[in-house]
């Protein structure tokens, strides 16, 4: 059955709500009134930041950033992955390294880049010629939050300086522009879009909320999808018009446009992977099957198949007319962070919290190959 579609209706009122005890720092009193009124407004300050203080480790733990207790990080968190355009490289991201494969070659060789940033997230131009990744700089160093490649000479091209932990990119099908999502406890933007070609920022949207969780371009390169704390949204972003936001309960990890561009979809902390219309926001049907927050989703070149990938340390592969869930790959001995389709649709590159990233096989299910990382 078809779920109504939702037009910016909030069913998480209370986290958008007036900070408890900001009339009474407004309200001129005085005596005794004025100081139990005080006493009375540090108690419910000092709650909501306790609240927050709980509400962010959640958050941060629904993103895989901060481990559970029990659970070391090495081998090192392997956070993201993808294919360059031609399908002859691999690229993933792990702690301070960023990878990359040559598949064309048949070779199983890591070539690094220098990155003193705690990586998060990756992404090739179309062309292929840049790669982009993203995370958080290191205290003690001065780094690039954003740092741009050039795939075949390995150079620094460019940096970029978003707010926050870097937490999503994504890049225009021409190339120019770059979307990226960042998570900060302050109050600045942490949703940019920058010119590729001057390394500024360009006038968009802004989200000062707590995190941006994912960002998708359109094929066409006119709409921009974005994941964030309780929502997800499309905009047109020539007219920065917001064609429809869908809010909810806890938070939505990831987003993906479909290759016809007619649907997005999400993975979300509640274990579903939800899909809309992407022009008009209807609702349709979710996916349930996982035991786990969904890290990650990414829909197969021709559009049919859906991929998701799991705390629950597996990739479902959903076919996309009937909902079902076609199969499970098993594998991982971690929470599964990050999935892609190869470009001719045959492949699936997944990355985990075990320190691997791993290649399967569509039709089969089966896992071809396994990168270690040290």
């Amino acid at each position: 059955m078809t779920e109504p579609a939702h037009r910016s209706v909030s069913e998480n009122a209370e986290l958008r709500s007036a900070p408890p005890g900001e009339q009474y720092w407004e309200r001129e009193t005085s005596g005794a009134r004025a100081s139990a009124d005080r006493g009375a407004g540090l108690r419910q300050l000092s709650s909501r930041a306790m609240r927050r203080a709980v509400f962010v480790a959640e958050f941060l733990l629904a993103l895989g950033l901060a481990p559970p207790s029990g659970v070391s990080r090495h081998p090192p968190l392997a956070r993201s992955v993808v294919f360059r355009s031609d399908g002859g490289l691999l690229a993933a991201t792990s702690e301070y390294t960023v990878y990359l494969w040559d598949l064309t070659a048949g070779e199983q060789r890591a070539f690094r880049l220098s990155h003193d940033v705690i990586s998060c997230c990756v992404a090739f131009s179309p062309d292929g010629h840049t790669l982009v990744a993203g995370g958080a700089v290191r205290l003690n160093l001065r780094d690039n939050a954003i740092t741009v490649w050039d795939t075949a000479t390995g150079t620094i091209m460019r940096g970029l300086w978003p707010h926050g932990w870097v937490m999503a990119l994504a890049l225009s099908p021409d190339g120019y522009s770059l979307a990226s999502g960042s998570f900060g406890l302050g109050a600045g933007n942490k949703l940019r879009i920058w010119d590729l070609r001057t390394g500024r920022g360009i006038p968009f949207l802004e989200d000062r909320g707590l995190g941006v969780t994912g960002v998708a371009f359109s094929p066409d390169g006119t709409l921009l999808a974005i994941s964030d704390l309780g929502s997800v949204r499309v905009v047109e972003i020539s007219t920065q018009r917001q064609l429809w936001r869908f809010a909810g309960h806890y938070s939505f990890l990831s987003i993906a446009f479909s290759p016809d561009g007619r649907s997005v979809a999400a993975g979300h902390s509640d274990r579903t992977v939800r899909l809309w219309d992407a022009r008009t926001g209807e609702a349709y049907p979710r996916l349930t099957g996982h035991a786990g927050p969904v890290y990650a989703v990414a829909f197969s070149p021709d559009g049919t198949t859906l991929a998701s990938a799991s705390r629950d340390r597996t990739i479902c592969l959903w076919d996309i007319g009937s909902g079902k869930r076609l199969r499970t790959l098993l594998g991982h001995q971690g929470w599964v962070m990050s999935v892609a389709f190869s470009p001719n649709g045959k492949t699936i590159a997944s990355a985990g919290s075990d320190g691997t990233v791993r290649l399967w096989d569509v039709l089969s299910g089966k896992q071809i190959r396994v990168f270690l990382l040290d």
